[in-house]
């Protein structure tokens, strides 16, 4: 998909509108591969306790796409103030639902421009997908979790706000055998 400065700009018009947020300069828009993504998602440079196993994985000759990691279309670096889009979209998503993913992060790129402080990631993500949501169906196109097979639950953990340092500091098995 090739990525106009009108495009980027009319997105974050329509943003604008519909936030009130003030349209910032554009971000740089650059293409990575999946496994590229996934690096740069789990910060693999400097990859944590957490993150090194699937760092490993990303890096060995296993991972060849399509595994845990291919649901990540996109990442917006708010420091380099960058959109990464995955190389191979066109593949499984039409021309509007590409657009959508560009628009999803052009979210996260105004509000980090405009400062917005929600205290909370989840906070970000409900609010993109909420607006990818509402344009999707502008488009003529399915809601958000049908056009991009989304889980209820994947959007519930992924909105949510709760106390990670006290979850953290459970001993997982106790803690699953006793939900369990």
């Amino acid at each position: 998909m090739t990525i106009s400065s009108s495009l980027v700009i009319s997105l974050m018009i329509w943003i604008s509108t519909m936030t009130g947020y003030i349209v910032p300069d554009p971000p740089k828009v650059g293409y990575k591969t999946e496994s590229e993504l996934a690096h740069i998602l789990y910060n693999c440079t400097k990859p944590t306790k957490i993150t090194k196993p699937t760092c490993d994985d990303i890096k060995s000759d296993k991972y060849k796409g399509g595994g845990k990691h291919h649901r990540t279309l996109a990442i917006y670096n708010n420091v380099l103030q960058q959109i990464y889009i995955r190389k191979d979209l066109e593949k499984s998503y039409n021309k509007v639902v590409m657009q959508s993913v560009l628009l999803h992060e052009l979210i996260h790129h105004m509000q980090y421009k405009n400062k917005v402080d929600f205290n909370c990631l989840g906070k970000y993500e409900k609010e993109a997908y909420y607006l990818q949501d509402i344009w999707l169906l502008k488009q003529g196109e399915k809601n958000v979790m049908k056009t991009l097979d989304l889980n209820s639950l994947y959007l519930i953990m992924l909105f949510s706000c709760g106390d990670y340092n006290y979850l953290n500091s459970f001993d997982n098995r106790r803690f699953f055998s006793e939900i369990h």
